[in-house]
């Protein structure tokens, strides 16, 4: 998103939501392909029913894979550097995106 905290760029996001949905359509086709390879030993009466829980899998996954950047562009990079809620139990949670890391995107 770029250096500037005020300036938003969504270029890379957007880069990594469409491989994945290139990614997801290469593999469902790729999976209509593979399945009727006798070598996968399935047999014939199933490879409908294969196929369509092949295609659920790719698009679960694509979901998935999309959801992270979709969430941080809907409601911001700030979401991220937020503390969670202060428990008895295990005390206050802390971003990742704090500390020593060199890439930290919190102050």
């Amino acid at each position: 998103m770029g250096d500037d905290p005020e300036k938003t760029n969504f270029f890379w996001a957007y880069y990594y939501i469409f491989s994945t949905l290139v990614f997801v359509i290469h593999a469902s086709l790729g999976w209509a392909k593979v399945i009727t390879n006798p070598a996968m030993g399935i047999p014939k009466g199933h490879h409908n029913r294969v196929k369509w829980i092949g295609f659920f899998i790719f698009i679960a996954l694509g979901f998935i894979y999309i959801s992270f950047p979709a969430y941080v562009m809907a409601f911001g990079r700030d979401i991220m550097c937020e503390k969670g809620k202060t428990t008895p139990l295990h005390g206050e949670r802390l971003s990742l995106n704090t500390g020593a890391n060199p890439y930290k995107l919190c102050n």
